[in-house]
C-alpha cells in the first residue's frame, strides 16, 4: 500500500505533463479531465481599445471582453463554470453517457438558429427586437438548442457595443441557455448561444478568424467576415457571419472567393488531421448581409410583394449560385417573406427609388446533407429603426452518428425544451461512456 501511495503522490505532481486517456465517441484517445489542475492566468478586459476581439468568460461568471486585436473582442465561455463528467475527449468536452443523450438529444438532432440583422448603426438598444423574438420562442414552443446572432454595421463610435448587446439578449434566455461565444470585428459582431445541457459538451475553445473584404481593414463600416468553429457531440461546426460589399456584383463574388480562401481554423486540423479551411468541417452555417440585389427593379416592384418566388429570378445570389460561380454546393431554404431591404426606418413601406432585394440570407453546406436540413426560414417584419429587417433559419442537425440503442429510452426523460431543467447531471457510468 505505502508503494501504491508513493505512486499516487508523483502521478499526481506529474498530472500537468502526464495525460491520462479514455476513448472518445469515434473510438479515439481522449483525455481525462484534469479540472484539478491550475488555472491559466487570463488577462482583465481592455475596455479602451476600440478593437474586435473574442472574450473569453475565464473564472468568472460575468461577461468580460478581451481584446485580441485591432478593433476586435472575444468572450468564449469557459468550462470550469460548467461540471465536466469525468471522461473528455477532443476540446475538453465532456463524453456523454447513453442515459445523458436520451436525456438531452433522444433523436440525435439539435436545433439550431441562425439570425443576422443589419442594425445600420443603431445603438444596442434596437437588439430587444431579437431578444422579444428568441424570448417568444422559448415561451411558445422551446427555443433552440443553438442560437447563432449575426449582427452588421455596429456604431462605430461605441467601443462597448458588444457587451451592451449581451445585456441585452443574455437576460431574456438565461434561464436555458448560457453565451458559448462571442466576436466583434470592427463593425461586425457574433454571438453563440447554447443550450445548459449541452454546454459541456461542446469544446472548450472555438476557434474564431476575421477576415476583412480589403487589404486594410478601416473603423467605419468595415466589410468581411466572422468565422467560429467548434464541435458538439459529434459534429464539427463553422459558423460564418459575413458583410459583403454594397458596390458591384463583382466585388461581391471577389468577397466570396476571398473568404473561403482565407477563413481557416487550427482546430480541424488538430482534430481530423486534414486541412483548416472551412470545408474540412461537417457543417457551415453561412449567413449575413450579402448585399446580393435584385436586378429589373420596375419589375420587381410589381411583383415582388405578391409573390416573392417570381423576384427571386432576379436575384443575384440565386442567379450567381445557379450558374455555380458562388456559394458551390451551398443551398438556401425556400425564400417565401419580402425583400428585406431597403425600408424607411419605423416602417413596413420601402424606400422610394430603391429596388427591394433580399440582402440578408442564411445558407448552409455539409459534408453529408443528411447532417443538416431547416426547418423554417423567415423574417421579423415588425417595424424597426433599421433599414433591414431581421432574418432567420432555423435547422435540424444530427449530432450523434449511430442510433442510442433502444434499452436506455424510457429510463430517463428528455429536459432540454424544459426551461426549469436542472443544470447538473448525474455522473455518467464510465462504462457506458467508453462504449458510445
Amino acid at each position: 500500500s505505502g508503494h501504491f501511495a508513493r505512486l499516487a503522490v508523483v502521478l499526481t505532481r506529474l498530472g500537468a505533463i502526464i495525460p491520462l486517456f479514455a476513448w472518445d465517441l469515434h473510438g479515439n484517445k481522449s483525455e481525462v479531465d484534469n479540472s484539478c489542475r491550475p488555472s491559466q492566468a487570463w488577462s482583465k478586459t481592455l475596455r479602451a481599445h476600440p478593437h474586435p476581439a473574442v472574450v473569453t468568460r475565464a473564472l468568472i461568471r460575468n461577461n468580460s471582453d478581451i481584446a485580441t486585436g485591432d478593433n476586435n473582442w472575444t468572450l468564449v465561455h469557459h468550462s470550469r463554470l460548467n461540471p465536466r463528467h469525468n471522461v473528455v475527449g477532443f476540446g475538453n468536452a465532456s463524453i456523454p453517457s447513453y442515459e445523458c443523450l436520451v436525456k438531452n438529444i433522444p433523436d440525435r438532432m439539435l436545433n439550431v438558429c441562425c439570425m443576422t440583422w443589419n442594425v445600420n448603426e443603431r445603438s444596442a438598444s434596437i437588439l430587444k427586437t431579437i431578444g422579444d423574438f428568441l424570448d417568444k420562442k422559448m415561451t411558445a414552443t422551446a427555443l433552440e438548442d443553438i442560437v447563432a446572432v449575426a449582427i452588421q454595421e455596429i456604431p462605430a463610435q461605441n467601443r462597448s457595443f458588444h457587451e451592451e448587446a449581451l445585456s441585452v439578449i443574455e437576460p431574456l434566455i438565461l434561464r436555458t441557455h448560457t453565451i458559448y461565444f462571442s466576436h466583434r470585428a470592427w463593425s461586425q459582431m457574433l454571438m453563440v448561444f447554447i443550450a445548459k445541457p449541452h454546454l459541456r459538451y461542446a469544446i472548450d475553445e472555438p476557434t474564431v478568424k476575421f477576415v476583412p473584404c480589403k487589404a486594410v481593414a478601416k473603423p467605419i463600416r468595415t466589410k468581411g467576415s466572422i468565422g467560429v468553429c467548434f464541435r458538439v457531440y459529434q459534429r464539427m461546426i463553422v459558423i460564418v457571419a459575413s458583410h459583403f460589399s454594397h458596390s458591384s456584383i463583382q466585388n461581391r463574388m471577389a468577397n466570396y472567393h476571398k473568404m473561403v480562401s482565407l477563413l481557416k481554423f487550427p482546430t480541424l486540423k488538430k482534430f481530423n488531421g486534414g486541412e483548416e479551411k472551412m470545408f474540412s468541417a461537417d457543417v457551415v452555417l453561412w449567413m449575413g448581409d450579402l448585399n446580393f440585389r435584385l436586378s429589373h427593379g420596375s419589375v420587381v416592384l410589381k411583383n415582388v410583394l405578391p409573390n416573392p418566388n417570381d423576384a427571386l429570378i432576379y436575384d443575384e445570389l440565386t442567379q450567381q449560385m445557379r450558374e455555380g460561380n458562388i456559394f458551390i454546393d451551398f443551398r438556401e431554404a425556400r425564400i417565401a417573406f419580402p425583400p428585406t431591404h431597403k425600408l424607411e426606418n419605423h416602417s413596413n413601406q420601402y424606400v422610394v427609388g430603391k429596388t427591394p432585394s433580399y440582402t440578408d440570407r442564411v445558407l448552409y453546406w455539409a459534408r453529408d446533407f443528411d447532417y443538416v436540413y431547416p426547418i423554417e426560414y423567415s423574417c421579423l417584419e415588425e417595424e424597426t429603426l433599421s433599414d433591414h429587417r431581421p432574418v432567420f433559419c432555423c435547422f435540424k442537425v444530427m449530432a450523434i452518428n449511430l442510433p442510442i440503442p433502444n434499452k436506455y429510452f424510457g429510463m430517463v426523460r428528455r429536459t432540454v425544451s424544459n426551461p426549469q431543467y436542472e443544470d447538473e447531471e448525474e455522473e455518467p457510468g464510465p462504462s457506458v461512456s467508453l462504449r458510445i
